[in-house]
């Protein structure tokens, strides 16, 4: 695959430096790495974290391993207008691209799936985004990859034309929701669309998440995982501590994946993932909240 066909790399970045090192350090041993852009956007300091954000920007100064590498270095600090601006002014400029926040360790193979998978459904009109990880699972599919219409942005490639069908969620979409077709892909999303919708969370995965459910678009996955989020740990925005999503290894294939038009959902896949979405801490979560606020309008 030429470099001009290839997506660029986008990647958000603070204080991290140790998430930051490991994430580069395992897309430069991607087998297109030499051939890819990378774009860093560093966000600015918060007062106190002046040394810590000049010590992440003299790293990847310091950092090779792309055919090129560009760094935006903002001087205030505000971590949405750094995530949404690196996904618009990068997709007005390229049309397409891969976007990672700082903790996504990835695989050999991973660019060579994104890269190819976009090259096969961008023009589909039923695929929103691509993925490179997937949940720990035995996955069933005849091919390299599966889909389910869920969104996840633990390293996702998506063209402009996807992102501007994104919206906002109204009190008015939540309140005519239908949980019930909406529970079948996790029991997560519609608590998460509630806080959504009431200005308690704004996050661009759910908004996507609200699009599919509306629309019946899908997201592809690697059969296998390519991408392990190492930000689990406490250090991350919206993420607590846990290993559930953990894998013991990544997927060691590097080309030639093999896609499908059919994007039928397999019985299996829909119950395993509606299992693992709902287990254990879900099921903690619900006892003590549900009953009270699952389906009751805003």
């Amino acid at each position: 695959m030429s470099s001009e066909k290839l997506m660029p790399v986008v990647i958000y970045t603070y204080t991290r430096l140790n998430h930051l090192k490991a994430t580069l350090s395992a897309l430069r041993e991607n087998t297109l790495a030499a051939k890819s852009k990378v774009l860093i956007f560093s966000d600015g300091p918060r007062p106190g974290d002046e040394a810590k954000v000049q010590e992440v920007r003299d790293f990847l100064h310091s950092f090779r391993g792309f055919k090129e590498m560009e760094i935006i270095e903002r001087s205030e600090n505000n971590y949405q207008f750094n995530v949404y601006d690196a996904l618009h002014s990068t997709l007005d400029k390229y049309d397409r691209a891969i976007f990672m926040e700082d903790d996504i360790v990835t695989a050999p193979g991973y660019l060579s799936f994104m890269n190819e998978a976009m090259n096969k459904y961008q023009n589909d009109p039923r695929i929103l985004s691509i993925c490179g990880y997937s949940l720990p699972l035995p996955w069933i599919s005849e091919t390299d990859m599966f889909a389910l219409p869920r969104f996840c942005g633990w390293g996702l490639a998506i063209t402009k034309e996807k992102l501007n069908l994104i919206k906002t969620v109204s009190k008015e979409d939540f309140n005519a929701i239908d949980p019930s077709r909406m529970d079948i892909y996790g029991q997560d999303i519609y608590r998460m669309m509630r806080k959504e919708a009431a200005g308690e969370l704004d996050a661009i995965d759910v908004r996507a998440m609200f699009l599919q459910y509306k629309k019946g678009l899908f997201t592809v996955y690697p059969r296998k995982s390519l991408v392990q989020n190492i930000g689990n740990d406490g250090s991350g925005i919206h993420c607590g501590v846990t290993d559930i999503f953990n894998h013991n290894e990544l997927w060691n294939k590097t080309d030639n994946f093999e896609f499908s038009d059919d994007l039928t959902l397999h019985s299996k896949n829909i119950e395993m993932n509606y299992k693992f979405r709902s287990g254990g801490w879900w099921k903690r979560f619900r006892v003590r909240y549900l009953k009270r606020k699952r389906y009751k309008p805003l």
